[in-house]
C-alpha cells in the first residue's frame, strides 16, 4: 500500500476525502498551483444496519448517480510526479481525478462548513477537511492564485466575476425529505386527536406516519450523503 502523502511548500495535502457529483470517496487531495489531484479511494460500507442499507438501496435507484472516474496514477503529467515538491513518493493504486486550474472559475466555502465546493464542467466537486485546517487551506489557495469566495471573502477574483457565476448547488432533495419526515410526525400527532371509537383508524394512521417519518429521515441521510 502506498504511503500517505505529506504537505510540502509547493503542494498541500488534504486527507479527508470528499464528493464528486453524488459519489463519495475517501482518498487524499493534493493541491498545487497548476491543478488539484483527487485520489479516489473507495469509502467503506456505511454503518446503520439493514434498515439504513435498504434506504441507501432505494436512494441509489431513485437518485441518479453522477461521477467522474479519473485516470491511473501514471497519467499525472511526469513533470508533476517528478517535481521535487510532489508529496507522493510511491504510486497510488486508486484512480486520480485531475482538476486543472483553468477548469475552475471559483472555489466556494459557504459559512463555517468544513468543505469547499467547485464546478468542474457542470459536475459539482466537494473537498472536505477535519475540524481544523480551513485557514491553512485558504491561505495556501490564495498564495497559489486560486479564485476563492471563502465565507463571503473574495480572493483572486472580482465581485463582478463572481456575480456572473452560478452559486453552489443546494441540497434540495435532503430538505424535501426532512420536510416530509416532519409532516409525518405532525400527522401522527393529529391522529391522536381522533375521537374515541376509531381506535383502528388511529392506530393505522399513527403507525403509518411513524414509518413514513423514519423512511423520510433515512432517505434524507442518504440524499445528504450524495450532496443532493
Amino acid at each position: 500500500m502506498a504511503k500517505r502523502p505529506q504537505s510540502t511548500a509547493d503542494y498541500l495535502v488534504v486527507d479527508h476525502g470528499g464528493r464528486v457529483g453524488t459519489t463519495n470517496w475517501a482518498g487524499a487531495v493534493v493541491i498545487g498551483a497548476e491543478a488539484i489531484y483527487l485520489f479516489k479511494e473507495s469509502l467503506p460500507r456505511p454503518p446503520g444496519g439493514l434498515v439504513f442499507l435498504l434506504a441507501e438501496a432505494v436512494a441509489s435507484r431513485v437518485l441518479p448517480t453522477r461521477d467522474l472516474p479519473g485516470v491511473a496514477y501514471d497519467q499525472i503529467p511526469g513533470a508533476v510526479r517528478m517535481h521535487g515538491g510532489w508529496p507522493i513518493r510511491e504510486a497510488m493504486t486508486c484512480n486520480v481525478l485531475i482538476v486543472p486550474r483553468k477548469s475552475i472559475s471559483v472555489i466556494h466555502r459557504v459559512g463555517r462548513a468544513h468543505s469547499m465546493q467547485m464546478d468542474l464542467g457542470g459536475m459539482p466537486v466537494s473537498i472536505d477537511w477535519g475540524q481544523f485546517g480551513g485557514k491553512g487551506i485558504k491561505d495556501f489557495l490564495v498564495a497559489k492564485g486560486w479564485p476563492l469566495v471563502w465565507s463571503g471573502e473574495l480572493s483572486n477574483i472580482s465581485g463582478s466575476a463572481v456575480a456572473s457565476l452560478p452559486k453552489p448547488a443546494q441540497p434540495h432533495v435532503t430538505i424535501l425529505a426532512i420536510v416530509f419526515a416532519l409532516f409525518m410526525v405532525l400527522v401522527s400527532m393529529l391522529a391522536m386527536l381522533i375521537p374515541a371509537g376509531y381506535e383502528i383508524l388511529t392506530g393505522v394512521l399513527i403507525g403509518g406516519a411513524w414509518i413514513g417519518a423514519l423512511a423520510g429521515i433515512l432517505f434524507a441521510i442518504s440524499a445528504f450523503h450524495r450532496g443532493v
